[in-house]
Protein backbone atom coordinates (compact mmCIF):
# COMPACT_ATOMS: atom_id res chain seq x y z
CA UNK A 1 0.00 0.00 0.00
CA UNK A 2 1.36 3.37 -1.02
CA UNK A 3 2.41 5.58 1.91
CA UNK A 4 3.32 9.21 2.31
CA UNK A 5 6.97 8.25 2.82
CA UNK A 6 6.97 6.32 -0.48
CA UNK A 7 5.73 9.41 -2.31
CA UNK A 8 8.09 11.87 -0.62
CA UNK A 9 11.10 9.61 -1.21
CA UNK A 10 10.31 9.19 -4.92
CA UNK A 11 8.83 12.52 -6.07
CA UNK A 12 10.73 12.39 -9.35
CA UNK A 13 9.18 8.99 -10.14
CA UNK A 14 5.60 10.33 -10.33
CA UNK A 15 3.97 12.48 -12.95
CA UNK A 16 2.50 15.84 -12.00
CA UNK A 17 -1.02 14.48 -12.52
CA UNK A 18 -0.31 11.51 -10.19
CA UNK A 19 1.02 13.83 -7.50
CA UNK A 20 -2.12 15.99 -7.87
CA UNK A 21 -4.27 12.88 -7.31
CA UNK A 22 -2.26 12.00 -4.19
CA UNK A 23 -2.84 15.50 -2.88
CA UNK A 24 -6.60 15.18 -3.51
CA UNK A 25 -6.58 11.78 -1.79
CA UNK A 26 -4.99 13.32 1.32
CA UNK A 27 -1.94 11.07 1.03
CA UNK A 28 0.29 14.10 0.89
CA UNK A 29 0.09 17.89 0.76
CA UNK A 30 1.61 20.31 -1.71
CA UNK A 31 3.62 21.92 1.10
CA UNK A 32 5.12 18.53 1.98
CA UNK A 33 6.12 17.99 -1.67
CA UNK A 34 7.75 21.42 -1.79
CA UNK A 35 9.83 20.66 1.30
CA UNK A 36 11.51 17.70 -0.45
CA UNK A 37 13.29 20.13 -2.79
CA UNK A 38 12.43 17.88 -5.70
CA UNK A 39 9.81 20.19 -7.27
CA UNK A 40 10.82 22.81 -9.76
CA UNK A 41 8.66 25.96 -9.91
CA UNK A 42 7.30 24.87 -13.28
CA UNK A 43 6.33 21.43 -12.01
CA UNK A 44 4.73 22.93 -8.86
CA UNK A 45 2.55 25.18 -11.05
CA UNK A 46 1.62 22.18 -13.18
CA UNK A 47 0.51 20.19 -10.11
CA UNK A 48 -1.49 23.19 -8.82
CA UNK A 49 -3.20 23.42 -12.19
CA UNK A 50 -4.30 19.79 -12.07
CA UNK A 51 -5.63 20.30 -8.55
CA UNK A 52 -7.42 23.55 -9.40
CA UNK A 53 -9.12 22.20 -12.50
CA UNK A 54 -10.76 19.38 -10.52
CA UNK A 55 -12.00 21.58 -7.63
CA UNK A 56 -15.48 22.22 -9.03
CA UNK A 57 -16.10 18.50 -9.59
CA UNK A 58 -14.77 17.64 -6.14
CA UNK A 59 -16.92 20.32 -4.51
CA UNK A 60 -20.04 18.89 -6.12
CA UNK A 61 -19.10 15.43 -4.86
CA UNK A 62 -18.46 16.86 -1.39
CA UNK A 63 -21.92 18.47 -1.33
CA UNK A 64 -23.52 15.19 -2.38
CA UNK A 65 -21.74 13.25 0.36
CA UNK A 66 -22.56 16.06 2.85
CA UNK A 67 -20.62 14.76 5.86
CA UNK A 68 -18.22 16.38 8.29
CA UNK A 69 -15.43 14.17 6.93
CA UNK A 70 -16.15 15.10 3.31
CA UNK A 71 -15.98 18.84 4.00
CA UNK A 72 -12.79 18.38 6.02
CA UNK A 73 -11.20 16.49 3.13
CA UNK A 74 -12.08 19.36 0.79
CA UNK A 75 -10.50 21.85 3.20
CA UNK A 76 -7.34 19.76 3.45
CA UNK A 77 -7.08 19.30 -0.31
CA UNK A 78 -7.89 22.83 -1.44
CA UNK A 79 -6.08 24.99 1.08
CA UNK A 80 -6.75 28.06 -1.05
CA UNK A 81 -9.98 26.76 -2.59
CA UNK A 82 -12.79 29.07 -3.63
CA UNK A 83 -15.38 27.11 -1.61
CA UNK A 84 -13.50 27.08 1.70
CA UNK A 85 -15.87 29.47 3.55
CA UNK A 86 -18.92 27.50 2.49
CA UNK A 87 -17.19 24.24 3.41
CA UNK A 88 -16.33 25.54 6.88
CA UNK A 89 -19.94 26.71 7.42
CA UNK A 90 -21.43 23.39 6.32
CA UNK A 91 -19.00 21.48 8.51
CA UNK A 92 -19.95 23.67 11.49
CA UNK A 93 -23.68 23.12 10.85
CA UNK A 94 -23.24 19.35 10.71
CA UNK A 95 -21.20 19.40 13.91
CA UNK A 96 -23.97 21.37 15.68
CA UNK A 97 -26.61 18.95 14.43
CA UNK A 98 -24.52 16.03 15.63
CA UNK A 99 -24.24 17.60 19.07
CA UNK A 100 -28.03 18.07 19.23
CA UNK A 101 -28.58 14.47 18.12
CA UNK A 102 -26.19 13.26 20.79
CA UNK A 103 -28.05 15.37 23.36
CA UNK A 104 -31.41 13.98 22.20
CA UNK A 105 -30.14 10.44 22.50
CA UNK A 106 -28.74 11.08 25.96
CA UNK A 107 -31.96 12.80 27.12
CA UNK A 108 -34.06 9.88 25.89
CA UNK A 109 -32.09 7.56 28.16
CA UNK A 110 -32.84 9.62 31.27
CA UNK A 111 -35.56 8.12 33.54
CA UNK A 112 -37.95 11.06 33.85
CA UNK A 113 -39.55 9.57 36.96
CA UNK A 114 -36.33 9.39 38.98
CA UNK A 115 -35.26 12.57 40.74
CA UNK A 116 -31.65 11.35 41.05
CA UNK A 117 -31.30 10.80 37.28
CA UNK A 118 -32.77 14.19 36.46
CA UNK A 119 -30.47 15.99 38.89
CA UNK A 120 -27.46 14.15 37.47
CA UNK A 121 -28.40 15.29 33.97
CA UNK A 122 -28.90 18.87 35.18
CA UNK A 123 -25.55 19.02 36.96
CA UNK A 124 -23.56 17.48 34.11
CA UNK A 125 -24.85 19.61 31.25
CA UNK A 126 -24.48 23.29 30.35
CA UNK A 127 -27.26 25.76 31.09
CA UNK A 128 -27.98 26.21 27.37
CA UNK A 129 -28.62 22.49 26.87
CA UNK A 130 -31.81 22.17 24.77
CA UNK A 131 -33.46 19.97 27.43
CA UNK A 132 -32.38 21.91 30.51
CA UNK A 133 -35.67 23.81 30.89
CA UNK A 134 -37.74 20.61 30.69
CA UNK A 135 -35.34 18.86 33.07
CA UNK A 136 -35.73 21.60 35.70
CA UNK A 137 -39.54 21.51 35.42
CA UNK A 138 -39.57 17.73 35.91
CA UNK A 139 -37.34 18.09 38.97
CA UNK A 140 -39.72 20.71 40.37
CA UNK A 141 -42.80 18.55 39.75
CA UNK A 142 -41.24 15.45 41.32
CA UNK A 143 -40.12 17.40 44.37
CA UNK A 144 -43.58 18.95 44.69
CA UNK A 145 -45.19 15.51 44.40
CA UNK A 146 -42.96 14.15 47.17
CA UNK A 147 -44.46 16.72 49.53
CA UNK A 148 -48.03 16.15 48.31
CA UNK A 149 -48.38 12.87 50.19
CA UNK A 150 -47.96 9.17 49.44
CA UNK A 151 -47.64 8.25 45.78
CA UNK A 152 -51.04 6.56 45.63
CA UNK A 153 -52.70 9.78 46.82
CA UNK A 154 -50.91 11.77 44.13
CA UNK A 155 -51.93 9.15 41.56
CA UNK A 156 -55.56 9.20 42.76
CA UNK A 157 -55.64 12.97 42.37
CA UNK A 158 -54.20 12.59 38.88
CA UNK A 159 -56.90 10.06 37.94
CA UNK A 160 -59.59 12.45 39.20
CA UNK A 161 -58.05 15.30 37.22
CA UNK A 162 -58.14 13.21 34.04
CA UNK A 163 -61.71 12.03 34.70
CA UNK A 164 -63.03 15.59 34.97
CA UNK A 165 -61.01 17.12 32.14
CA UNK A 166 -62.87 18.15 29.01
CA UNK A 167 -59.62 18.33 27.05
CA UNK A 168 -58.47 14.71 27.39
CA UNK A 169 -59.96 12.72 24.51
CA UNK A 170 -58.89 9.14 25.34
CA UNK A 171 -59.22 9.20 29.12
CA UNK A 172 -58.77 5.43 29.71
CA UNK A 173 -55.49 5.42 27.78
CA UNK A 174 -54.18 8.45 29.67
CA UNK A 175 -55.22 6.99 33.04
CA UNK A 176 -53.64 3.62 32.26
CA UNK A 177 -50.43 5.39 31.27
CA UNK A 178 -50.43 7.39 34.51
CA UNK A 179 -50.77 4.17 36.52
CA UNK A 180 -47.97 2.46 34.58
CA UNK A 181 -45.68 5.44 35.12
CA UNK A 182 -46.44 5.45 38.86
CA UNK A 183 -45.65 1.72 39.06
CA UNK A 184 -42.49 1.97 36.97
CA UNK A 185 -41.16 4.89 38.98
CA UNK A 186 -41.85 3.21 42.30
CA UNK A 187 -44.20 5.99 43.44
CA UNK A 188 -46.97 3.40 43.80
CA UNK A 189 -47.03 -0.38 44.04
CA UNK A 190 -49.40 -2.99 42.67
CA UNK A 191 -50.63 -3.49 46.24
CA UNK A 192 -51.41 0.24 46.43
CA UNK A 193 -53.45 0.01 43.23
CA UNK A 194 -55.41 -3.04 44.41
CA UNK A 195 -56.04 -1.50 47.83
CA UNK A 196 -57.39 1.62 46.12
CA UNK A 197 -59.74 -0.48 43.95
CA UNK A 198 -60.84 -2.45 47.02
CA UNK A 199 -61.70 0.77 48.85
CA UNK A 200 -63.64 2.15 45.88
CA UNK A 201 -64.76 -0.31 43.22
CA UNK A 202 -65.44 2.64 40.93
CA UNK A 203 -62.06 4.31 41.17
CA UNK A 204 -61.24 3.01 37.68
CA UNK A 205 -63.61 2.64 34.78
CA UNK A 206 -63.97 -0.63 32.89
CA UNK A 207 -61.89 0.44 29.88
CA UNK A 208 -58.94 1.59 31.96
CA UNK A 209 -59.00 -1.66 33.92
CA UNK A 210 -59.24 -3.67 30.69
CA UNK A 211 -56.11 -1.94 29.37
CA UNK A 212 -54.22 -2.72 32.58
CA UNK A 213 -55.35 -6.37 32.43
CA UNK A 214 -55.05 -7.14 28.72
CA UNK A 215 -52.66 -4.64 27.15
CA UNK A 216 -50.23 -4.27 30.05
CA UNK A 217 -50.80 -7.52 32.01
CA UNK A 218 -50.48 -5.62 35.31
CA UNK A 219 -53.65 -7.00 36.96
CA UNK A 220 -55.53 -10.29 36.52
CA UNK A 221 -58.82 -11.85 37.64
CA UNK A 222 -57.16 -13.53 40.62
CA UNK A 223 -56.11 -10.09 41.85
CA UNK A 224 -59.67 -8.79 41.54
CA UNK A 225 -61.09 -11.85 43.26
CA UNK A 226 -58.61 -11.45 46.13
CA UNK A 227 -59.93 -7.96 46.95
CA UNK A 228 -63.58 -9.02 46.97
CA UNK A 229 -64.83 -8.04 43.51
CA UNK A 230 -68.02 -10.01 42.78
CA UNK A 231 -67.20 -12.55 40.06
CA UNK A 232 -70.53 -11.81 38.34
CA UNK A 233 -68.91 -8.62 37.06
CA UNK A 234 -66.11 -10.52 35.34
CA UNK A 235 -68.27 -11.60 32.40
CA UNK A 236 -69.09 -7.95 31.71
CA UNK A 237 -65.46 -6.91 31.26
CA UNK A 238 -64.79 -6.05 27.66
CA UNK A 239 -68.46 -5.54 26.82
CA UNK A 240 -69.26 -2.07 28.16
CA UNK A 241 -70.75 0.48 25.80
CA UNK A 242 -68.60 3.61 25.94
CA UNK A 243 -70.44 5.52 23.23
CA UNK A 244 -72.30 8.70 24.03
CA UNK A 245 -76.02 8.00 24.53
CA UNK A 246 -77.48 10.51 22.08
CA UNK A 247 -80.57 10.42 19.90
CA UNK A 248 -81.63 12.84 17.21
CA UNK A 249 -84.47 14.67 18.90
CA UNK A 250 -85.99 17.96 17.84
CA UNK A 251 -85.47 20.99 20.05
CA UNK A 252 -87.93 21.12 22.91
CA UNK A 253 -90.04 24.29 23.05
CA UNK A 254 -93.02 23.29 25.21
CA UNK A 255 -94.80 20.46 27.01
CA UNK A 256 -98.15 20.34 25.21
CA UNK A 257 -99.78 17.30 26.87
CA UNK A 258 -101.86 17.39 30.06
CA UNK A 259 -99.67 15.46 32.49
CA UNK A 260 -97.51 15.77 35.57
CA UNK A 261 -94.14 17.14 34.49
CA UNK A 262 -91.19 15.63 36.37
CA UNK A 263 -87.87 17.44 35.85
CA UNK A 264 -84.44 15.97 36.50
CA UNK A 265 -81.58 18.43 36.95
CA UNK A 266 -77.90 17.50 37.30
CA UNK A 267 -74.46 18.44 36.07
CA UNK A 268 -72.62 16.02 33.72
CA UNK A 269 -71.45 12.88 35.56
CA UNK A 270 -73.85 13.49 38.45
CA UNK A 271 -75.49 10.06 37.97
CA UNK A 272 -78.67 11.57 36.55
CA UNK A 273 -78.85 9.34 33.47
CA UNK A 274 -78.27 6.18 35.52
CA UNK A 275 -80.94 7.25 38.01
CA UNK A 276 -83.40 7.80 35.18
CA UNK A 277 -82.50 4.39 33.78
CA UNK A 278 -83.30 2.74 37.11
CA UNK A 279 -86.54 4.68 37.56
CA UNK A 280 -87.81 3.98 34.04
CA UNK A 281 -86.76 0.32 34.21
CA UNK A 282 -88.81 -0.13 37.40
CA UNK A 283 -91.73 1.81 35.93
CA UNK A 284 -91.62 -0.54 32.93
CA UNK A 285 -91.21 -3.73 34.98
CA UNK A 286 -94.82 -4.14 36.14
CA UNK A 287 -93.70 -4.55 39.77
CA UNK A 288 -94.68 -1.09 41.05
CA UNK A 289 -97.09 0.18 38.43
CA UNK A 290 -99.24 -2.33 36.59
CA UNK A 291 -98.27 -1.07 33.16
CA UNK A 292 -96.29 1.66 31.45
CA UNK A 293 -97.59 2.85 28.08
CA UNK A 294 -95.02 4.96 26.25
CA UNK A 295 -96.08 7.79 23.97
CA UNK A 296 -94.37 7.01 20.67
CA UNK A 297 -94.96 10.57 19.48
CA UNK A 298 -93.08 12.25 22.31
CA UNK A 299 -89.81 14.06 21.62
CA UNK A 300 -87.68 11.67 23.73
CA UNK A 301 -89.32 8.38 22.73
CA UNK A 302 -86.14 6.63 21.47
CA UNK A 303 -84.17 7.75 24.51
CA UNK A 304 -86.94 6.58 26.87
CA UNK A 305 -87.11 3.17 25.18
CA UNK A 306 -83.39 2.66 25.74
CA UNK A 307 -83.46 3.68 29.41
CA UNK A 308 -86.60 1.71 30.27
CA UNK A 309 -85.00 -1.59 29.26
CA UNK A 310 -81.63 -1.18 30.98
CA UNK A 311 -81.88 -2.93 34.32
CA UNK A 312 -83.09 -6.27 35.62
CA UNK A 313 -82.97 -7.03 39.36
CA UNK A 314 -79.96 -8.96 40.69
CA UNK A 315 -78.35 -9.19 37.28
CA UNK A 316 -74.98 -7.70 36.35
CA UNK A 317 -75.55 -5.31 33.49
CA UNK A 318 -73.88 -2.42 31.72
CA UNK A 319 -74.70 1.04 32.95
CA UNK A 320 -75.90 3.45 30.27
CA UNK A 321 -73.11 5.38 28.59
CA UNK A 322 -72.84 9.11 29.09
CA UNK A 323 -75.69 11.21 27.80
CA UNK A 324 -74.80 13.93 25.33
CA UNK A 325 -74.38 16.96 27.59
CA UNK A 326 -76.20 19.13 25.08
CA UNK A 327 -79.45 17.15 24.85
CA UNK A 328 -82.72 17.74 26.69
CA UNK A 329 -85.33 14.99 26.38
CA UNK A 330 -89.05 14.91 27.19
CA UNK A 331 -90.33 11.36 27.76
CA UNK A 332 -94.10 10.97 27.99
CA UNK A 333 -95.92 7.85 29.18
CA UNK A 334 -98.94 6.65 31.14
CA UNK A 335 -98.47 4.70 34.36
CA UNK A 336 -101.38 2.59 35.55
CA UNK A 337 -101.15 2.12 39.32
CA UNK A 338 -102.27 -0.91 41.32
CA UNK A 339 -105.75 0.62 41.71
CA UNK A 340 -106.14 0.86 37.95
CA UNK A 341 -105.75 4.66 37.89
CA UNK A 342 -103.85 6.16 34.95
CA UNK A 343 -101.12 8.72 35.66
CA UNK A 344 -99.99 10.69 32.60
CA UNK A 345 -96.31 11.54 33.20
CA UNK A 346 -93.63 13.42 31.28
CA UNK A 347 -90.07 13.04 32.55
CA UNK A 348 -87.78 15.83 31.38
CA UNK A 349 -84.06 15.07 31.40
CA UNK A 350 -82.44 18.51 31.28
CA UNK A 351 -79.07 18.80 29.54
CA UNK A 352 -76.12 18.65 31.93
CA UNK A 353 -74.48 21.53 30.08
CA UNK A 354 -77.41 23.69 31.19
CA UNK A 355 -75.73 24.17 34.57
CA UNK A 356 -72.69 25.78 32.99
CA UNK A 357 -75.01 27.98 30.96
CA UNK A 358 -76.93 29.15 34.03
CA UNK A 359 -73.68 29.81 35.90
CA UNK A 360 -72.09 31.89 33.14
CA UNK A 361 -75.36 33.71 32.42
CA UNK A 362 -74.98 35.52 35.74
CA UNK A 363 -71.23 35.25 36.37
CA UNK A 364 -69.95 36.41 32.95
CA UNK A 365 -72.42 36.45 30.03
CA UNK A 366 -69.57 37.06 27.57
CA UNK A 367 -68.43 33.47 28.14
CA UNK A 368 -71.76 31.96 27.12
CA UNK A 369 -71.44 29.91 23.94
CA UNK A 370 -74.18 29.76 21.32
CA UNK A 371 -74.88 26.16 22.38
CA UNK A 372 -75.24 27.17 26.03
CA UNK A 373 -77.59 29.99 25.07
CA UNK A 374 -79.78 27.38 23.35
CA UNK A 375 -79.95 25.38 26.60
CA UNK A 376 -81.12 28.46 28.47
CA UNK A 377 -83.66 29.15 25.75
CA UNK A 378 -85.01 25.59 26.07
CA UNK A 379 -85.48 25.65 29.83
CA UNK A 380 -86.87 29.19 29.71
CA UNK A 381 -89.35 28.19 27.01
CA UNK A 382 -90.74 25.11 28.75
CA UNK A 383 -90.77 26.57 32.26
CA UNK A 384 -91.55 30.23 31.62
CA UNK A 385 -92.38 31.54 28.13
CA UNK A 386 -94.45 28.51 27.04
CA UNK A 387 -95.15 27.22 30.52
CA UNK A 388 -98.03 24.77 30.69
CA UNK A 389 -100.68 24.58 33.40
CA UNK A 390 -99.49 21.08 34.35
CA UNK A 391 -98.38 20.30 37.88
CA UNK A 392 -94.62 20.01 38.20
CA UNK A 393 -92.08 18.12 40.32
CA UNK A 394 -88.34 18.78 40.33
CA UNK A 395 -85.51 16.42 41.27
CA UNK A 396 -82.04 17.94 41.67
CA UNK A 397 -79.44 15.18 41.37
CA UNK A 398 -76.25 15.62 43.43
CA UNK A 399 -73.48 13.05 43.31
CA UNK A 400 -72.29 11.87 46.71
CA UNK A 401 -68.55 12.27 47.27
CA UNK A 402 -67.98 14.63 44.35
CA UNK A 403 -67.84 17.87 46.32
CA UNK A 404 -64.15 18.37 45.53
CA UNK A 405 -64.15 17.06 41.98
CA UNK A 406 -63.77 19.75 39.35
CA UNK A 407 -65.76 20.00 36.15
CA UNK A 408 -64.27 22.55 33.76
CA UNK A 409 -62.46 24.17 36.65
CA UNK A 410 -65.29 24.28 39.21
CA UNK A 411 -66.81 21.80 41.71
CA UNK A 412 -70.46 20.87 41.26
CA UNK A 413 -71.39 23.13 44.19
CA UNK A 414 -70.45 26.22 42.15
CA UNK A 415 -72.69 25.15 39.27
CA UNK A 416 -75.54 24.24 41.62
CA UNK A 417 -75.36 27.66 43.26
CA UNK A 418 -75.24 29.29 39.82
CA UNK A 419 -78.34 27.36 38.79
CA UNK A 420 -80.11 28.38 41.99
CA UNK A 421 -79.34 32.03 41.24
CA UNK A 422 -80.74 31.70 37.72
CA UNK A 423 -83.84 29.77 38.82
CA UNK A 424 -84.61 32.29 41.54
CA UNK A 425 -84.04 35.23 39.20
CA UNK A 426 -86.31 33.91 36.45
CA UNK A 427 -89.04 32.62 38.75
CA UNK A 428 -89.38 29.36 36.82
CA UNK A 429 -90.44 27.45 39.95
CA UNK A 430 -93.32 29.83 40.62
CA UNK A 431 -96.83 28.40 40.20
CA UNK A 432 -97.85 24.79 39.53
CA UNK A 433 -94.86 23.26 41.40
CA UNK A 434 -95.87 20.53 43.85
CA UNK A 435 -92.51 19.22 44.99
CA UNK A 436 -88.77 19.85 45.01
CA UNK A 437 -86.41 17.03 45.97
CA UNK A 438 -82.68 16.52 46.26
CA UNK A 439 -81.75 13.07 44.97
CA UNK A 440 -78.33 12.06 46.33
CA UNK A 441 -76.96 9.62 43.76
CA UNK A 442 -74.34 6.94 44.50
CA UNK A 443 -75.41 6.97 48.14
CA UNK A 444 -74.06 3.43 48.60
CA UNK A 445 -70.71 5.19 48.98
CA UNK A 446 -72.18 7.14 51.89
CA UNK A 447 -73.00 3.90 53.70
CA UNK A 448 -69.42 2.72 53.23
CA UNK A 449 -68.27 6.03 54.70
CA UNK A 450 -70.40 5.48 57.80
CA UNK A 451 -73.39 7.67 56.86
CA UNK A 452 -76.08 5.17 57.81
CA UNK A 453 -79.09 7.34 58.59
CA UNK A 454 -81.09 10.06 56.88
CA UNK A 455 -79.83 12.47 59.53
CA UNK A 456 -76.26 11.65 58.49
CA UNK A 457 -77.18 12.36 54.87
CA UNK A 458 -78.80 15.68 55.81
CA UNK A 459 -75.69 16.63 57.74
CA UNK A 460 -73.57 15.79 54.71
CA UNK A 461 -75.73 18.00 52.45
CA UNK A 462 -75.64 20.72 55.11
CA UNK A 463 -71.85 20.74 55.14
CA UNK A 464 -71.15 20.46 51.44
CA UNK A 465 -74.17 22.10 49.81
CA UNK A 466 -75.72 24.30 52.49
CA UNK A 467 -76.22 27.36 50.28
CA UNK A 468 -77.88 25.39 47.49
CA UNK A 469 -80.10 23.33 49.80
CA UNK A 470 -81.15 26.32 51.91
CA UNK A 471 -81.85 28.23 48.71
CA UNK A 472 -84.25 25.50 47.56
CA UNK A 473 -85.95 25.58 50.96
CA UNK A 474 -86.38 29.34 50.63
CA UNK A 475 -87.97 28.88 47.21
CA UNK A 476 -90.36 26.26 48.63
CA UNK A 477 -91.36 28.68 51.37
CA UNK A 478 -91.57 31.61 48.96
CA UNK A 479 -93.86 29.77 46.52
CA UNK A 480 -95.58 27.56 49.13
CA UNK A 481 -94.24 24.35 47.64
CA UNK A 482 -94.47 21.08 49.57
CA UNK A 483 -95.13 22.84 52.86
CA UNK A 484 -91.83 24.71 52.62
CA UNK A 485 -89.77 21.50 52.78
CA UNK A 486 -87.17 19.95 50.49
CA UNK A 487 -86.84 16.22 51.03
CA UNK A 488 -83.48 14.51 50.52
CA UNK A 489 -83.67 11.10 48.85
CA UNK A 490 -80.62 8.80 49.11
CA UNK A 491 -80.42 6.90 45.83
CA UNK A 492 -78.39 3.96 44.61
CA UNK A 493 -78.79 1.54 41.73
CA UNK A 494 -77.26 -1.26 43.76
CA UNK A 495 -73.68 -2.45 43.63
CA UNK A 496 -71.82 -0.55 40.92
CA UNK A 497 -68.38 -1.70 39.83
CA UNK A 498 -65.78 -0.12 37.53
CA UNK A 499 -68.25 2.69 36.77
CA UNK A 500 -69.75 0.66 33.93
CA UNK A 501 -71.44 -2.34 35.57
CA UNK A 502 -74.26 -2.73 38.07
CA UNK A 503 -75.90 -5.51 40.08
CA UNK A 504 -79.25 -3.75 40.05
CA UNK A 505 -81.21 -3.32 43.29
CA UNK A 506 -84.61 -1.82 42.45
CA UNK A 507 -85.46 -0.58 45.98
CA UNK A 508 -84.55 3.11 45.62
CA UNK A 509 -85.84 3.30 42.04
CA UNK A 510 -89.14 1.80 43.24
CA UNK A 511 -89.36 4.42 45.98
CA UNK A 512 -89.04 7.21 43.41
CA UNK A 513 -91.65 5.62 41.12
CA UNK A 514 -94.02 5.34 44.10
CA UNK A 515 -93.34 8.98 44.95
CA UNK A 516 -94.14 10.05 41.39
CA UNK A 517 -97.37 8.03 41.49
CA UNK A 518 -98.26 9.59 44.82
CA UNK A 519 -97.59 13.18 43.70
CA UNK A 520 -98.98 12.97 40.14
CA UNK A 521 -102.57 13.47 39.08
CA UNK A 522 -104.71 10.74 37.53
CA UNK A 523 -106.97 10.89 34.51
CA UNK A 524 -110.56 11.72 35.34
CA UNK A 525 -113.37 9.38 34.45
CA UNK A 526 -116.67 10.38 32.97
CA UNK A 527 -117.23 13.14 30.43
CA UNK A 528 -114.38 15.39 31.61
CA UNK A 529 -111.97 12.48 31.50
CA UNK A 530 -113.05 11.58 27.98
CA UNK A 531 -112.50 15.16 26.84
CA UNK A 532 -108.99 15.14 28.34
CA UNK A 533 -108.24 11.82 26.68
CA UNK A 534 -109.37 13.24 23.33
CA UNK A 535 -107.06 16.22 23.89
CA UNK A 536 -104.14 13.89 24.71
CA UNK A 537 -104.62 11.70 21.64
Amino acid sequence: MLTKEDILDNVESYTSEELADYIKSNLVTLDELKMTGSLSPARRREIEGFVKNSEDDDWKKTQQINTIEAYQQYLDTYQSGKYRNEARNKKSELQSEAQVADAESEWELVNKDRLHDLKLYRDSHPSDDPHMSECKKLIFNLQASSYAGPGIIVLSNKITEIDTSTKVLDKPAVKAQAIKEALNSGRASKKDILNRIQKDHNWLDHTTLYKLMVDDQLIDFDDLNSIGIDSRFFSCLGSADNNILTFNAKALTEIDLPCTEVYFWGIPSSGKTCALGGILSVANSGHVARTMAMDKNCQGYAYMNRLADLFKSDKATNLPPSTGFTQTYAMSFDLVDQRGKTHPITLIDLAGELFKAMYWHDADPSKLTDEQSKHLETVTNILKNNRSDNRKIHFFVIEYGAENRLYDGFPQNVYLNGALQYIDGTGILDNDTDGIYVLLSKSDKAERDGLNSLEDIKEYIGKGYANFYNGLVNLCQKYEINGGHVDIIPFTLGEVCFKDFCLFDDYDSSEVVNLILERSYTLDTGKIGKLKNIFRS
